[in-house]
């Protein structure tokens, strides 16, 4: 780790910044500001800063700006170790006024095409559902959280169902198989192709979050293994994504709150879910017999990131213990009828993804009534 964290340049601790740069992540475009990534060339080193711009003019992945501003070094919050969480990324400079002007628009590559395809089907859900529904779709399909409103958010953190809208491994890997299912595609080699083109596009499309890059890591890997004739070891699936992963950025497992997540929910799933099945056999009946096990397997990825969620955030409200399970079982609903909303993004198929995601909203806002929520 001390070998990968010394690779970062390092500015001092102030620094009056005003030059070109290129936005080398997705802008993250909140109501009130733009938070831009911006990598430039500065005194020889490779550079990348947060810069924290007016939301408007919008900007895109790949542009090229000039940017100016005092730069600073990024200081920690509460109990979260900001500075450790985007240094993982590359950053450890902010702009916290910064003005950005734009140069020129990006050149088109595989990358910002992809990047512009999300940007696509979040204007789809938004355009054919209402919100707060739409929102929600694109946190927990897609990954994004930017459109959420403010009292959405809060309720979400006071009933202890953040971590669900979001896009997570579990999530990535039923859209992958939805998927590759609907594909004209039978044989297991080409079954593990599609696994693996879908799930590398899936991957840079949503941002390569640590949660989903491991989802379409544990996808391949198992498509791979089928394809073999050989039967999968889920510990393996679980430590091969992670071990690739930390070799490439070993500030995930101290740094990434999602990586660490995605872990624990991965061994929740391979050490509760079967003692879970039978605790849980009378109402795992009520579900549809194609459904159970990723409502089970939901379940028990949720009950493994408890000791996460207390470690990282101080504690879990006795609320979430009420809320979770209350939501968990319309997950794997949503996401597979949101799977097929992207592709089919027909009336009918709008209509029940809504009715899906309402009846979510309506028990959170619900729990969230529950005293001392």
């Amino acid at each position: 780790m001390a070998s990968y964290r010394s690779s970062i340049p390092r500015l001092p601790t102030r620094v009056i910044i005003a030059t070109e740069g290129t936005i080398s992540k997705p802008p993250d475009n909140l109501d009130d500001e733009s938070r831009l990534a911006v990598t430039t060339d500065y005194q020889g080193q490779q550079v990348t800063f947060l810069a924290k711009a007016p939301p408007y003019p919008r900007f895109r992945y790949g542009d090229v700006v000039r940017f100016t501003g005092n730069a600073e070094q990024v200081e920690a919050f509460e109990d979260f170790n900001y500075p450790l969480f985007l240094e993982r990324q590359g950053i450890t400079h902010q702009i916290p006024r910064a003005s950005v002007a734009l140069i020129r628009p990006g050149e088109l590559s595989v990358q910002s095409a992809l990047y512009r395809l999300r940007s696509s089907l979040e204007s789809q859900a938004e355009q054919r559902i209402p919100e707060p529904e739409a929102s929600l779709l694109n946190g927990i399909l897609l990954g994004s959280r930017q459109s959420l409103s403010e009292s959405l958010v809060e309720v979400l953190r006071r009933t202890g169902t953040s971590h669900i809208v979001a896009i997570s491994g579990a999530n990535i890997t039923i859209v992958v198989g939805m998927l590759v299912k609907l594909l004209p595609i039978s044989s297991l080699p080409a079954q593990r192709n599609a696994t693996i083109a879908i799930g590398t596009i899936l991957s840079l499309m949503t941002g390569a979050s640590a949660s989903v890059v491991r989802g379409s890591v544990v996808a391949g890997v198992a498509a791979t293994v089928r394809a073999a004739g050989r039967l999968g070891n889920a510990t393996s699936l679980i430590l091969f994504p992670a071990a690739c992963m930390l070799i490439i950025n070993p500030l995930y497992l101290k740094a990434d709150p999602s990586f660490q997540l995605s872990i624990c929910a991965y061994i929740g799933i391979l050490l509760l879910a079967k003692p879970l099945e039978k605790l849980l056999q009378f109402p795992l009946t009520l579900v549809p017999t194609a459904l159970r096990g990723s409502v089970l397997e939901t379940v028990a990825a949720s009950a493994g990131t408890l000791p996460v969620s207390l470690t990282t955030f101080g504690s879990v409200s006795w609320i979430g213990l009420i809320a979770n399970p209350a939501v968990l079982w319309l997950l794997p609903f949503i996401t597979s009828v949101g799977g097929l909303f992207l592709i089919l993004p027909f009336e009918g198929v709008s209509d029940v993804l809504w009715l899906l995601l309402h009846t979510f909203l309506r028990i959170i806002y619900l729990c969230n009534q529950l005293p001392s929520a």
